[in-house]
């Protein structure tokens, strides 16, 4: 296990810490099942990383990662991966509260 950085905008980081937000999205993988990370002082800890098409996290994953709806979700990663498309891959890591 290793502590990993994973950085989230203020409104992300906090709705991590509010218990509104389970997962995150990336481009790349950044992590494995077990490793911990800190956002907005509290510790996280990774428990899966799955490949999944940007579209599918958009529809079916946008409560978990924070989102009111699934155009706001599929927005928002248009925004930082704006190179992406429906289809392109977007690792998602799923973490929890560190006990």
């Amino acid at each position: 296990m290793s502590v990993i950085t994973l950085k989230f905008t203020h409104e992300m980081g906090r709705a991590s810490t509010e218990d509104r937000k389970h997962c995150t999205s990336r481009d790349e993988r950044k992590g494995e099942i077990g490793d911990t990370f800190e956002t907005d002082g509290t510790w996280f800890v990774l428990t899966g990383v799955l490949p999944l098409p940007l579209y599918r996290i958009g529809l079916d994953l946008y409560m978990t990662e924070g989102f009111d709806s699934p155009q706001d979700c599929i927005r928002a990663l248009r925004t930082i991966y704006p190179y992406k498309g429906p289809d392109d891959m977007l690792y998602t890591h799923f973490y929890r509260r560190s006990p």
